[in-house]
């Protein structure tokens, strides 16, 4: 694992209030792809490299609206410790992947976003994110995840038989 991704785990804060709470480090899934390495969980999605794919993180999610259950969120664990930092949290930056901009930002917008953005140990693991490990947050959240997306549009992501036993289709 990356330095910076030990540093993080070594901060003084509940992981979990900013969705990268520690847990399985292989993910577990079915659609959990064939060389893993999981960084963090929010509730049944967890977010993990693959082997092959450089230090590009990814979301894994059962239960996803999106069109895949896997799909890349940034390029780097910084990038997305970034991406955490501008949204206050990974719930909002997993959902860039099925929504508009509009969708989004009105995501963003709602008392529910907000008031978990203000709450005492988010704003907390937020600051102590960007002073600790000298983290600015992404500028353009929506569209840099978007960016990705487009780039790593077909990518061939390397899935165990169960996979595709589950979905029903031919590997």
């Amino acid at each position: 694992m990356p330095a910076l991704f030990e540093r993080f785990c070594a901060l003084p804060i509940d992981h979990a209030c900013i969705g990268l709470a520690k847990g399985e480090s292989s993910g577990g899934y079915y659609c959990t792809p064939v060389g893993a390495q999981v960084l963090g969980w929010e509730g049944c999605i967890h977010y993990c490299t693959i082997d092959g794919f450089g230090e590009a993180v990814f979301a894994v999610n059962p239960e996803s609206c999106a069109a895949s259950e896997v799909y890349p969120l940034a390029r780097s664990f910084a990038d997305l410790l970034r991406l955490i930092l501008a949204a206050g949290g990974t719930t909002a930056v997993e959902q860039i992947a099925w929504m508009t901009r509009e969708q989004y930002e009105a995501f963003l917008s709602t008392e529910e976003e907000r008031r978990n953005r203000e709450r005492p140990d988010v704003h907390a693991a937020l600051e102590m994110l960007s002073a600790r490990l000298g983290l600015a947050p992404m500028p353009d959240a929506y569209g840099y995840v978007k960016q990705l997306q487009q780039e790593l549009a077909g990518a061939c992501i390397p899935f165990a038989d169960e996979y595709y036993e589950v979905k029903g289709i031919k590997p």
